[in-house]
């Protein structure tokens, strides 16, 4: 077994539009995905991937209770295809946008023996890499180690190496169990209510829970077929697909000591496809069917 810890990622300009309806500071797809693609470059693929969270900052304007996320746009035009078709005028069109910086550290689990050697691809890697479209602007030397546990073998130091690597931080833990409950309140009424977005919590379903939660996309639903169709990128098969949100909870990295029933061996996320329609998230941690628990 083989730990590689990406020690603060400073992710400048990161989408945070995660669905159509909603923005999310946690785009944990969006970093799994990476790992996928350092796994290709590095020909070993990571088993599971632990996002330890640091920072966030949406860029956006507030207004009273409002926000309004920032709308970037170029000061001259570019081409014809800049213009909206609907105004006669030279307009420049208009389209939903959200944007973020991030400071994220990633550990990524390979179930095999991998050589230190590696260490300089992964270096080079992170110097073009992107996570949810976002640039990586600076970050701290990988470290690997070959286990989670300090120097003596005992808990106190969960991380070992890794952990004087990242430091401090919150580590992404799998909650969206607690949207199962009972029949009369819908999971949508669930999510909003435990994400602390509801004007009137006790009409839609709300449970009291004290940790720090927030929706994210945690995999994808298909809508059609896979099949091959134009102007498909490399020619491959593609389908149309629905994203589906669950929980997530922001767990303190120091105080995992002092949760026995917490082993961080199980925060690590690791994707599958449980049947042909859906391309899911999940954590070892996290009990029965995910995608039942997901919007």
């Amino acid at each position: 077994m083989t730990y590689l810890a990406l020690p603060h990622l400073r992710i400048q300009r990161a989408n945070a539009l995660s669905t159509q309806w909603m923005i999310s500071l946690c785009p944990v797809m969006a970093a799994v995905m990476m790992s996928h693609a350092l796994g290709r470059a590095l020909k070993v693929q990571p088993s599971g991937v632990a996002v330890i969270h640091h920072d966030a900052h949406l860029h956006a304007e507030s207004f009273g209770n409002d926000r309004h996320p920032h709308q970037y746009r170029a000061s001259t035009y570019i081409d014809g295809d800049d213009y909206s078709s609907h105004s006669k005028d030279p307009t420049l069109s208009l389209q939903p946008t959200a944007s973020m910086d991030l400071e994220w550290s990633l550990v990524l689990r390979f179930d095999e023996d991998v050589s230190e050697r590696i260490l300089s691809k992964v270096h080079t890697f992170l110097q073009r890499a992107r996570l949810a479209g976002g640039l990586i602007v600076d970050f701290r030397d990988p470290v690997m180690s070959h286990s989670l546990q300090g120097r003596d073998g005992g808990d106190r130091d969960h991380w070992g190496v890794i952990d004087r690597a990242i430091g401090g931080g919150h580590i992404l833990a799998d909650r969206s169990g607690l949207l199962v409950g009972d029949e009369s309140h819908t999971r949508l009424d669930r999510l909003l209510a435990l994400a602390g977005n509801d004007p009137n919590p006790g009409a839609s379903g709300a449970v009291k829970f004290n940790g720090w939660l927030t929706p994210a996309v945690l995999g994808y639903a298909l809508t059609s077929p896979v099949e091959y169709r134009e102007n498909v990128r490399n020619n491959l098969t593609h389908a149309y697909s629905e994203p589906m949100v669950g929980l997530v909870e922001y767990l303190g990295l120091r105080t995992l000591k002092d949760r026995p029933d917490i082993d961080p061996a199980d925060l690590f996320w690791s994707y599958s496809w449980p049947d042909e329609t859906a391309f899911l998230l999940e954590q070892d941690r996290a009990s029965g069917s995910t995608s039942s628990q997901l919007q």
